[in-house]
């Protein structure tokens, strides 16, 4: 069963609020995160602060009490003259009443102090008293020498059996346990203090000049001047009670380290330091006990619990001598989110019912168009795809048509290319035609011309031949006269008898080459007749001839106009052509293009068909979600 469109606003709507509340607390729990952070950071640093208010406090009031004991006149005269009478047996018996009233008030100072031990060393660092207390057991002593040789009267008894204690109850011991009984170091000239190690728990030492008047003769002057005859040493642990104290005023967890190990905390599975802390705490070098300082913060995971973690260092001028580490655990942060969560829980139970009928109202108003709509719609898109399968047909028929049309167009345009190549060859032909035409005529009229002169050359033969005839005719009559004088010559010389002998010899040699003379003119004329026969013959076939040289130029430049006519012709028809076939192209393209428009609109139609059958089906669906139009 399909959810109707009035169910799924309201769905929609009480989901949007679902989510966005569910975004605002995922918003609200990083930014509650990171303030929880800044303010953990914050509160580290206020720890930090009263840390260092509580230790310079401890600090100050040590100083305070240790120089009270060292400016005490009677200390000073007392450790000036055990110092100065060689700690002889004699001396320590004379002195041991004043060296056990010193113990007793060091021990009522380390009560009231909180101390754990307090010392005397003389100008030597020798020790002469001291008083310490550790774990409820009080340990009172003094320098003594006795028969036995040089050693300490000790007494020792627990805090809560005090009493009354008097030299009876003092033990001679020549070893002592626990207690420095050597002061190696400088005297300073004022109360100083320091971090030191008490019994692997790390505290503060405080040193004070014991100063004792002492007189010295300058220019037989006595002058009184004071000079250092000791120091008074005194220690106090940074112990558990301290640090719970400040754990309870932080609300949080401190642990005190000595170098990387545990000192005194209250955490006790915390046991040491990492290596990586340790470096950034020496690199870092901001301690406790200065003006300024800015501890290092990171995340610590002890067991099942976190924790962020404030790290600072302590030093004695600028030497590490361990840490200190404040936890500000992460359940705070959870109770925070916690409660977040609890008030955005509620916020959302009153936006649900406060949404919940506005969007039944706002669905109301919002479905009702819509259905309406739906309706129209579902009309509008019966129509389209009645008229997209319409448009779908029409398109395929005219992509059919149009790819036919330009295969046509495309035989044709093969066809007139064909043509036009023939027609190209055509007017070549014609063009060489008229060039050989053109090449013969000039050929013709060169052998015209040389026809012309021929003819000219055989009648000027043909008068030659006339002259020669002539020639031969006066050689033939000079023969005949030359025999008529050769016979006239012979009958002379017959009448001369034997004196013309000899020239009637010449006369019949004249006479004989008169008639060979004759006979070769005769024979010359009868070949010059002959010649002059064939000579005319010759001019009339050279006139003839001629005759047919020059209807054949009239033939050759009547077949030149025709070739230039028929070579022009067919330039103009290759050009016809040509344009004929840029013209089919320009059409091929166009129907080429047709087609392609024509199998894109198909294309397009077909995919407008399915889109409208895809809108019929999404306006099926819509009917469906917001219900059926009425």
């Amino acid at each position: 069963m399909r959810v109707k469109l009035r169910t799924k606003i309201i769905g929609g709507g009480l989901s949007i609020v679902f989510f966005s509340l569910l975004l605002c607390t995922v918003v609200i729990s990083i930014i509650v995160g990171h303030q929880n952070r800044i303010q953990a950071t914050r509160s580290l640093a206020r720890a930090f602060t009263l840390i260092d208010d509580r230790l310079t406090n401890l600090r100050n009031r040590m100083i305070h009490q240790v120089n009270q004991i060292a400016l005490r006149s009677e200390l000073g005269e007392l450790v000036k003259f055990y110092s100065g009478s060689n700690a002889s047996q004699d001396a320590s018996t004379a002195m041991e009443g004043q060296l056990m009233d010193l113990v007793k008030t060091l021990y009522e100072d380390l009560k009231l102090g909180g101390l754990r031990k307090v010392s005397i060393y003389d100008q030597n660092g020798t020790l002469i008293a001291f008083a310490k207390e550790d774990k409820g057991v009080a340990t009172l002593g003094f320098s003594f020498i006795s028969s036995e040789g040089a050693g300490y009267k000790v007494v020792t008894f627990k805090k809560k059996k005090e009493g009354n204690i008097g030299l009876r109850d003092f033990k001679f011991t020549r070893v002592l346990t626990n207690i420095r009984t050597k002061y190696r170091g400088s005297i300073p000239n004022g109360p100083i203090t320091e971090f030191i190690v008490l019994n692997k728990v790390l505290g503060f030492a405080a040193r004070a000049p014991i100063w004792a008047t002492d007189y010295e003769t300058v220019s037989d002057d006595v002058k009184e001047v004071k000079r250092k005859v000791g120091v008074v040493v005194s220690g106090k642990p940074i112990d558990s009670t301290i640090l719970e104290r400040l754990s309870t005023l932080t609300g949080m967890k401190i642990n005190v380290f000595w170098k990387d190990r545990i000192s005194q905390g209250v955490v006790a599975d915390y046991k040491r330091l990492k290596k990586e802390a340790v470096e950034a705490l020496k690199t870092n070098k901001q301690y406790v006990l200065r003006a300024k300082f800015q501890p290092l913060v990171q995340d610590k995971q002890l067991g099942d619990e976190q924790y962020i973690e404030g790290l600072c260092s302590l030093a004695n001028r600028d030497k590490w001598m361990g840490a200190v580490s404040v936890l500000y655990s992460k359940d705070i942060f959870k109770k925070n989110a916690s409660q977040m969560i609890k008030a955005l829980c509620l916020v959302a139970l009153g936006c649900m019912l406060l949404v919940l009928p506005l969007t039944f109202v706002f669905s109301k108003s919002v479905a009702d168009p819509i259905i309406k709509v739906t309706g129209a719609l579902e009309n509008s898109s019966q129509e389209v795809s009645s008229a997209s399968s319409q448009v779908s047909v029409a398109s395929q028929s005219l992509a059919e048509g149009t790819s036919k049309q330009a295969a046509s167009l495309e035989q044709t345009f093969s066809s007139l290319e064909q043509i036009s190549a023939m027609t190209k060859q055509n007017a070549d032909n014609s063009k060489q035609t008229y060039q050989v035409t053109e090449a013969l005529k000039t050929g013709l009229e060169k052998a015209n011309i040389s026809m012309k002169a021929l003819i000219k050359a055989l009648n000027e033969v043909s008068q030659a031949s006339e002259s020669v005839s002539t020639v031969a005719d006066t050689i033939s009559d000079i023969a005949f006269q030359t025999n008529l004088l050769a016979l006239n010559a012979s009958v002379e010389a017959a009448r001369a008898g034997e004196a013309g002998s000899g020239f009637a010899v010449v006369a019949d040699e004249v006479r004989s080459l008169a008639l060979r003379a004759g006979e070769a003119s005769q024979e010359t004329q009868r070949l010059l007749e002959n010649i002059r026969e064939k000579i005319d013959k010759g001019v009339g076939l050279v006139n003839e001839t001629d005759d047919r040289y020059r209807e054949v130029a009239l033939g050759v430049q009547k077949a030149r106009g025709l070739a230039e006519e028929i070579s022009h012709a067919s330039e103009e028809q290759a050009e016809a052509i040509r344009q004929v076939t840029d013209e089919v192209q320009t059409m091929n393209e166009i129907v080429q293009q047709g087609a392609a428009h024509a199998e894109e609109t198909a294309s397009a139609s077909e995919h407008m068909r399915a889109q409208a059958m895809r809108l019929k089906e999404i306006t099926k669906e819509i009917i469906l979600s917001v219900g059926e139009v009425k």
